[in-house]
């Protein structure tokens, strides 16, 4: 019976704010599906020559590569500062 009336209260949720709350479960899980995308995007940018005429871009793009890097070796230290630089710079992650 109570897993009925969490249903109901999830569904309600995602009815009046489009999510539930769920997902403050799984943040991290979720972030992680990101990593693999964000560092091909990095790697992919940072190949092409037009990349020399944008130097803030390159830097930040390199930075998120480091950043990646220390996640691989300490998750738990690491990625509070991936996704807070992520975050101050995601306007240069679009192509």
């Amino acid at each position: 019976m109570k897993n009925i009336l969490q249903q109901i209260k999830w569904a309600y949720q995602r009815v009046v704010r489009n999510y539930d709350d769920r997902v403050f479960w799984g943040f991290s899980t979720e972030f992680n599906t990101y990593i693999k995308p964000i560092k091909e995007h990095c790697d992919r940018q940072l190949s092409e020559t037009h990349i020399e005429l944008n130097l803030e871009r390159k830097a930040i793009l390199i930075k998120t590569l480091d950043l990646l890097k220390d996640l691989e070796l300490d998750k738990e230290n690491a990625a509070p500062k991936l996704w807070e630089y992520f975050g101050k710079h995601i306007e240069w992650f679009w192509d």
